[in-house]
């Protein structure tokens, strides 16, 4: 992640702020991503690796994560202003996402890990 970070901000000439600001982004948008797996895999536990509980927590995990991330782009290109600066327009459309993100994996962790210790 490092190394792509350096890369990126050699070949396309970002700022460092900007690098920096990106890291961080994907680091962040990484745990939210584990955390909203570790919570389908609570909700509906696999006990093996090729089970078809596994297939549907990927497919559950794939589609929690694109539906949101197109439908939220879609909303912000076409109703609402565009930002004039370029650090207001890496926060305005990252921001959402993340925030969305953070917003489906705490009820998923807090009701799987919930539904876990019932099963237990």
């Amino acid at each position: 992640t490092l190394g792509l970070t350096i890369f990126f901000t050699i070949f396309l000439n970002f700022s460092l702020f900007t690098s920096i600001f990106f890291f961080l982004f994907y680091l962040i948008n990484c745990e939210v991503v584990l955390f909203q797996s570790i919570g389908i895999q609570c909700l509906n536990p696999s006990f093996e690796e090729k089970g078809k509980n596994m297939s549907t927590n990927i497919i559950t995990l794939i589609l929690i994560q694109m539906v949101p991330f197109q439908l939220l782009f879609v909303f912000l290109i076409l109703y609402l202003p565009v930002p004039t600066t370029s650090e207001l327009a890496k926060i305005f459309m990252l921001g959402p996402i993340l925030l969305i993100s953070i917003g489906i994996a705490i009820p998923l962790l807090y009701y799987g890990i919930k539904k876990l210790n019932r099963t237990e």
